[in-house]
């Protein structure tokens, strides 16, 4: 019953929220400012860790382990439902699945093969069938492709608490 009364809370409150932006910039070495959307909370760029680090980091974890970790990393999908989440890639066809803190804000649907700046708590989790195949549900998977689905997976996951995407074009 508490897992549904969870449930129940995510889903009112994604309905109630809207998705929060501003602009930043982050300065890149040598060169000139970059301007960012900022979706969620602000993040520093100062503390941004590289991608090698980020895996090595997350084969750390134990089991119901977590760490605060900042990372740039090309986006690979997003939820086409609404932006809920999306999977960024890491070295090695490593992936990182994120979601986003108390589904109070969302992404572009349009981010896949965009680099962006993540700020969140990292750690791993094994995911059931069920969830799975809601997921590539959301992602727009094929029935077929859904069907394949028969075993749970261990996961590198991230509850983003803000994500920078390069500035986008506003009417």
């Amino acid at each position: 019953m508490k897992v549904f009364n969870i449930i129940l809370v995510l889903f009112a409150t994604c309905l109630l929220s809207t998705s929060l932006q501003a602009q930043v910039s982050i300065n890149k070495k040598g060169s000139e400012e970059e301007a960012w959307d900022t979706y969620g909370q602000s993040i520093s760029s100062q503390e941004i860790i590289d991608n090698n680090e980020v895996k090595t980091l997350y084969e750390g974890l134990r089991e119901r382990d977590s760490i605060y970790i900042t990372f740039k990393a090309e986006v690979a999908e997003v939820c086409q439902v609404k932006g809920c989440w999306m999977e960024v890639n890491l070295p090695e066809n490593t992936k990182t699945r994120v979601t986003f803190k108390d589904y109070g804000f969302f992404v572009p649907k349009d981010l896949s093969g965009e680099e962006v700046v993540i700020g969140g708590w990292a750690f791993s989790q094994v995911v059931s069938v069920e969830e799975l195949k809601h997921y590539a549900e959301d992602a727009g998977k094929t029935e077929k492709e859904i069907a394949l689905i028969n075993q749970p997976v261990k996961r590198y996951q991230l509850v983003a608490d803000g994500v920078l995407a390069r500035e986008r074009n506003k009417p």
